[in-house]
């Protein structure tokens, strides 16, 4: 029976105490003359009152802030008239900087009334730029392989005719003067071409 009390005790205690935080107290500090007294009821009548609060306090927890992410600027921006590239940039940018919907929407309306065909022909450079890039690298692709096929050839001539040299050289005693001189051209023309 004994721990039953002492339990109940601890019981009653904890719900004073949560009851007490859960309403958050009151103290109103109170002046009469030059003494100052502290009370749980409002001061009477013209004495000065400061309202104060004990227990616990309730921090504002900082709420996490959304940031949009900034969106990349569009190739076509470039072509754009400056007015319009203006206004473009500002649409893109609007939410990160916390621009109102109703004030984006404004900003699109005004973008397609002002710079509608402005857009459309930035558009078409961008695209004819992007076409001319892509051109130019599979031209110069084509020129690479090219290189590399002829400079393949070419290695596969000079070994051939390093390899007719060869046999050649084995020869060269019994060789009269005219096919020494065809040998000797032979050999000169190989080493312009291959050396």
């Amino acid at each position: 029976m004994q721990t039953f009390k002492a339990g109940g005790c601890v019981v009653a205690v904890l719900l004073g105490l949560a009851a007490g935080s859960a309403f958050g107290q009151q103290m109103y500090r109170c002046k009469n003359g030059a003494s100052t007294y502290v009370s749980d009821r409002p001061c009477p009548g013209s004495s000065d009152t400061r309202l104060t609060a004990y227990g616990p306090v309730k921090n504002a927890e900082p709420r996490p802030s959304y940031q949009p992410p900034l969106k990349k600027a569009p190739d076509h921006l470039r072509h754009l008239s400056a007015a319009c590239a203006e206004l473009n940039d500002a649409i893109r940018t609007a939410p990160a900087r916390g621009v109102g919907r109703a004030t984006q929407s404004d900003l699109r309306d005004e973008y397609q009334s002002k710079c509608q065909e402005d857009d459309e022909a930035a558009r078409k450079r961008a695209m004819d730029d992007k076409r001319q890039q892509r051109d130019e690298r599979k031209a110069e692709i084509s020129a690479r392989q090219a290189e590399q096929t002829r400079s393949a050839a070419a290695k596969e001539q000079c070994s051939e005719l390093l390899r007719i040299l060869s046999e050649k050289r084995k020869r060269l005693d019994a060789m009269t003067p005219g096919e020494r001189s065809d040998h000797q051209r032979f050999e000169t023309s190989y080493t312009e071409r291959c050396k």
